[in-house]
């Protein structure tokens, strides 16, 4: 008796879903990686055309090790331009914090 070869059905069902699990890590992973590599390169074109010199570096919000630093740093950067009352919320303190929490209304 001769032995069959070629792929089982079996095999196929376990390579289509290894496939399928990967088809499906990058289209989750990729779209942050594009954003991420995109906005660094902006990085370096603003510092290599000298617009990071124009713009000024306390208006140039990197980000931090910690993560969401960025976004903080510009509330905050906004909050010292405009003010820190604020009539519709009560008002916070220096730095955005209201009662020893973080408070923002965006």
């Amino acid at each position: 008796m001769r032995r069959e070869r070629g792929v089982g059905l079996v095999q196929l069902i376990i390579t289509l879903a290894i496939l399928g699990f990967v088809g499906v890590m990058l289209a989750k992973c990729m779209p942050s990686y594009l954003e991420f590599f995109s906005v660094k390169k902006m990085f370096a074109a603003m510092e290599h055309c000298g617009m990071a010199e124009k713009i000024g570096a306390q208006n140039v919000f990197r980000e931090q090790p910690v993560r969401q630093t960025s976004t903080l740093l510009a509330i905050r950067h906004a909050a010292a331009i405009l003010g820190d009352s604020c009539p519709r919320c009560g008002g916070t303190e220096s730095g955005g914090s209201k009662q020893g929490g973080l408070y923002y209304v965006i």
